[in-house]
């Protein structure tokens, strides 16, 4: 048995392969798709979580299979917020696929990009199925790499966005959302200086602040008709907002589950899976007037479909760089 190469893709690789947006929602489409039908396996996330307030370091460890493309493998990242400090990024992370017939290591690469991808994506087939296709005015709480991603995404399945107002803790980060998606959208971007004001009139509203001390936003700037998307686990609203919806949704409840041991004390109710909605066991939103909470993007089975669609067209386009990390040996 000879060498086994293992294909590495950097980030400006990863952007070559040229895989769009409305790529990745049908990805992610097609994955909420199979875990509805069973076809996915999820285990507990294993956390390291060190330190306390904003020096604490954060590393998950995110395993998962999905059954439809065949994608096995791990997605490790991490959060340090105190990096910002000394001009590195506060998230990085990488994407490990193993080939599910023999678990050898097929693909390492740059994770970030492909989170950043797939939690828009994933906000996105919220909106399709959970938002109302009127929706005009898209409020974004938390100015980063993640709303910057999701307003995009949102631009494929709400054609009547044409307002965005954005709000983060800097100044600079509002700032540097506005220009860059003034570049990208043809929307009305509107910097602003309290959640409420971004919030409080949203048809969609995108929460992704870098960090949650205390819920930002109050159940009754939570207005009838709209849909939120936490991309922070729901620790950005107030107790009330969660327990009040008409609809509770989330990714993946049993890890969802683990992460919040205390919801039935609180009386926080689960609608279902978005997969659900998605494959029509449930139906998504049926009045103007519910208000609706989707919570996404916890699970590592995305990363892995768009991985995996990743290495696919490296292979085929001879991008990346092979390296043999190991000899096979014989037992």
């Amino acid at each position: 048995m000879g060498k086994i190469d293992v294909l590495v893709l950097a980030g400006n690789e990863i952007e070559r392969l040229g895989l769009g947006m409305a790529d990745c929602i049908r990805i992610v489409e097609e994955t909420l798709r199979e875990q509805a039908q069973g076809n996915v396996t999820v285990a507990h996330t294993p956390a390291l979580h060190v330190g306390k307030g904003l020096s604490k370091l954060y590393l998950h460890a995110m395993p998962a299979y999905v059954g439809k493309p065949e994608a096995a493998g791990i997605k490790w990242v991490s959060y340090f917020p105190e990096n910002q400090k000394v001009g590195l990024p506060d998230s990085t992370g990488i994407v490990i696929l193993n080939d599910p017939r023999n678990g050898i290591p097929q693909c390492i690469m740059e994770g970030m990009r492909v989170t950043y991808a797939r939690t828009a994506a994933l906000t996105a087939v919220a909106a399709k199925y959970l938002a109302r296709q009127d929706s005009e005015t898209v409020g974004i709480v938390g100015a980063g790499a993640l709303a910057r991603a999701s307003v995009i995404a949102l631009k494929e399945v709400l054609p009547a966005v044409r307002i965005v107002k954005a709000v983060s803790r800097r100044e600079s980060s509002r700032k540097a959302f506005c220009d860059t998606m003034r570049r990208l959208v043809d929307y009305e971007i509107i910097p602003v200086t309290t959640a409420q004001e971004a919030v409080e009139d949203a048809d969609v509203i995108v929460s992704a602040p870098s960090v949650v001390t205390e819920p930002l936003i109050k159940n009754e700037w939570f207005k009838r008709g709209a849909l939120a998307t936490p991309l922070k686990g729901g620790s950005e609203f107030d107790m009330e907002s969660l327990v009040s919806a008409d609809k509770f949704l989330v990714e993946h409840w049993p890890s969802f589950r683990t992460k919040n041991e205390n919801l039935d004390a609180i009386g926080l109710k689960l609608y279902g899976e978005l997969g659900e909605v998605v494959c029509g066991k449930k139906p998504g939103r049926e009045t103007d007037e519910e208000r609706i909470i989707s919570i996404n993007g916890g699970v590592g089975t995305t990363d892995l479909t768009i991985g995996i669609e990743l290495y696919r067209r490296a292979l085929d386009r001879g991008i990346g760089t092979k390296l043999s990390l190991f000899q096979p040996t014989r037992t």
